[in-house]
């Protein structure tokens, strides 16, 4: 699996995208749900205008597999809504096609700790994880 570049929208923070990258990659490595041979330092709009397909449908993104040379891509993406700053992950199976995505939204001053925070919660749902035990108070 290799995961793209976040992509990131107008109005939201400069290097946050990065940041995001970082914690997913750890959170995936700690999951052990996949084998992450690398990152691309394109996002998947930039990889797919240069295979000359467009949109997140199976055969474009098909394209983008092959030409990385992996079965599962990885493609996160920050939006901004007014004031709410949304997170979206999308892993894609070049076998099957097939195409699942989770969000996350959050608003306010810590919008995006909220975010970070969050990306546990999402992977585990995107990869069809039990939720994370929490630990008690106190231990």
């Amino acid at each position: 699996m290799k995961t793209m570049r976040t992509s990131t929208a107008e109005g939201v923070r400069g290097g946050f995208g990065g940041a995001i990258d970082r914690i997913v990659r750890t959170r995936l490595d700690a999951l052990e749900v996949v084998r992450i041979r690398g990152s691309v330092a394109l996002d998947v709009s930039e990889v797919q205008l240069a295979l000359g397909c467009v949109g997140e449908t199976p055969e474009c993104l098909g394209q983008v597999a092959q030409q990385l040379d992996v079965q599962v891509l990885l493609l996160p993406n920050l939006d901004r809504a007014g004031d709410e700053l949304i997170l979206s992950v999308a892993v894609f199976r070049a076998s099957d096609g097939d195409l699942s995505r989770v969000v996350r939204r959050a608003s306010g001053s810590d919008a995006e700790t909220q975010l970070l925070d969050a990306v546990d919660g999402l992977l585990r749902e995107l990869f069809g994880l039990p939720p994370a035990e929490e630990e008690e108070p106190g231990l």
